[in-house]
């Protein structure tokens, strides 16, 4: 928790990052999909509880481009705080939210460089988005969730989560990505 702590830290003060590594750690996103967000993916659902109380859930559309069908996972409430800060101060291009400097869309070249500078601001160990996402979905294993429901909710196949789900005794409390149900902070 602390060296997670430490990353969001580096990562606090720009609201775009921010988003990004907490769409890995918080829902398990790959960084291909979430480089694939589009303006207008972030679809919000009003409802009432069995006790009259009205509550609002925030769901992201997850583009399956072609290859499978879209799939919608439910944003924990912290990150449906965060897009919803996002996408009120950034202007999308061609319907792209996440852009880089030159306000192109923002690479897997240019998310790994971000990580690289953001992981030796911090001082932590070495760790990839890869690792930020294998280690939210670990935790999801861990909590007793069942399998059928991460593979739907990650969109990741079987072989590679029963490969977590083998792996889940190796977890320690020394990984970046700690304790995925954090809260973040926000300012």
């Amino acid at each position: 928790m602390e060296e997670l702590d430490k990353f969001m830290g580096c990562v606090r003060n720009d609201p775009m990052y921010f988003l990004i590594y907490a769409l890995a750690t918080r829902v398990g996103l790959s960084a291909s999909s979430i480089l694939r967000i589009k303006e207008g993916d972030v679809l919000k659902e009003d409802f009432t509880d069995a006790e009259g109380n009205s509550l609002s859930r925030t769901f992201l559309r997850l583009d399956g481009s072609g290859f499978t069908e879209d799939r919608y996972v439910v944003l924990p409430n912290d990150v449906a705080e965060l897009f919803d800060r996002y996408l009120a101060v950034v202007t999308p291009i061609e319907g792209k939210i996440f852009l880089n400097q030159h306000n192109h869309p923002l690479t897997l070249k240019n998310l790994d460089s971000a990580t690289e500078r953001f992981i030796r601001q911090s001082g932590i160990k070495r760790c990839t988005m890869k690792d930020l996402r294998s280690r939210a979905i670990l935790e999801l294993i861990k909590s007793g969730n069942d399998l059928d429901s991460i593979k739907e909710y990650t969109g990741l196949s079987y072989m590679r989560i029963n490969t977590l789900a083998s792996s889940k005794h190796l977890v320690d409390r020394k990984c970046p990505a700690d304790l995925v149900n954090y809260e973040l902070k926000i300012s």
